[in-house]
């Protein structure tokens, strides 16, 4: 491969395309995994760093998606567990970090 093209959308997964010399299409490969609140240990993580996870309920019996909550107070309820320079949501355990699919 001659030439990447690298970003990140925070709470999403990179998809790698790379050439495939062999066959000439392009191959998709995961660099990155989905960073949800629910994941067992980004849900220790940020209860660890004083916050909370938890999905809204709503009346009509259908939950919304897991999300992460301050402590004391039912903000900032963003459904992803890294963020990038938001105050509030830091102080709940949500920071950014490149994390890479195969770390460990």
């Amino acid at each position: 491969m001659t030439q990447c093209v690298f970003f990140e959308h925070i709470d999403s997964r990179i998809i790698l395309g790379e050439l495939d010399d062999a066959t000439g299409k392009i191959v998709a490969r995961e660099v990155s995994i989905d960073n949800k609140p629910d994941d067992p240990k980004e849900k220790a993580r940020i209860i660890k760093s004083g916050g909370r996870v938890f999905a809204v309920e709503y009346d009509d019996g259908v939950d919304g998606p897991a999300r992460v909550w301050l402590k004391h107070m039912d903000i900032p309820g963003l459904a992803m567990s890294r963020s990038l320079g938001d105050t509030v949501a830091h102080s709940a355990g949500k920071f950014f970090k490149n994390w890479k699919k195969n770390e460990k």
